[in-house]
């Protein structure tokens, strides 16, 4: 690691001890390097009754994780096109947005933890 990585680390550290006194949580959220995402695709996972993922209104656990179990059962079945998931980088993005949901539950969760 460079020092100035190392820097910026510390930093940081330093940043939400003086603001916020600790860290709750951390959501180690990695990207793939290069790749442009839709966005439209990505803001676009539907529920049931219209509702949207990424949006995080109201989400449970359960929802996410009944989400994603749909989105594998689709993939075994190759239905991903049938029941208009986004096709390109498919999971990257269903994973994606199952985080950010997650990581908004966990906000919402522990908001005065």
């Amino acid at each position: 690691m460079s020092s100035q990585h190392s820097a910026s680390i510390a930093s940081l550290a330093d940043y939400i001890k003086t603001k916020f006194g600790k860290l709750n949580i951390l959501v180690n959220n990695a990207g793939i390097n290069g790749v442009i995402v839709d966005a439209e695709a990505f803001a676009s996972l539907n529920l049931k009754d219209g509702e949207v993922l990424s949006k995080g209104d109201k989400l449970a656990e359960e929802k996410v994780d009944e989400v994603v179990n749909q989105f594998l059962k689709d993939v075994k079945e190759d239905m991903l096109e049938t029941k208009r998931w986004p096709i390109n980088l498919s999971t990257y993005v269903v994973s994606k947005a199952a985080l950010k949901a997650y990581s908004r539950i966990l906000a919402t969760k522990f908001l005065n933890f």
